[in-house]
């Protein structure tokens, strides 16, 4: 079992913590940072919107500071997008101490697309196989069907 990498977390809660409480712009945190782009959005946690989805009741976050100012929601569990009230402009701390970066249990749920693939990769390698041949089984039947029939 390998040891986490402790300045490597020091440094990602450091950026989060700029990321989500500073007004300064992706750019010019790049430049205090001194990093690339890639490794500042790789290195950011949503962060809790304060409710739970209404779908699965599962915890709402904002994955970027554009969607908490615009009071775009994430479900971390189903991925539907949930409106929430949207940050008061000026405000110290807008959604207050629950929007404070943290460590997910979860990551943010994949999107739309990558859903079914996730399911379809947690099924055993046994029944794929198992439904494969059924399948094929079925289409051989079935021509054979076909051409007695055509006879």
């Amino acid at each position: 079992m390998s040891t986490p990498d402790i300045g490597a977390e020091e440094a990602r809660r450091e950026i989060n913590r700029l990321y989500w409480e500073s007004s300064e712009t992706v750019e010019q945190l790049l430049a205090t940072l001194g990093i690339g782009r890639r490794a500042l959005y790789a290195a950011l946690r949503p962060v809790p919107a304060g409710s739970s989805c209404p779908t699965c009741g599962e915890r709402l976050v904002f994955s970027n500071r554009t969607h908490r100012a615009l009071g775009r929601a994430l479900c971390s569990g189903c991925g539907a997008e949930v409106a929430v009230q949207a940050d008061a402009p000026g405000a110290a701390d807008p959604v207050g101490e629950a929007a404070r970066p943290e460590p997910l249990p979860v990551e943010p749920a994949p999107s739309a697309r990558a859903r079914p693939r996730a399911r379809l990769s947690a099924v055993p390698p046994r029944r794929v196989a198992a439904v494969a041949a059924s399948a094929a089984l079925g289409v051989a039947l079935g021509v054979l069907v076909a051409r007695r029939v055509r006879r």
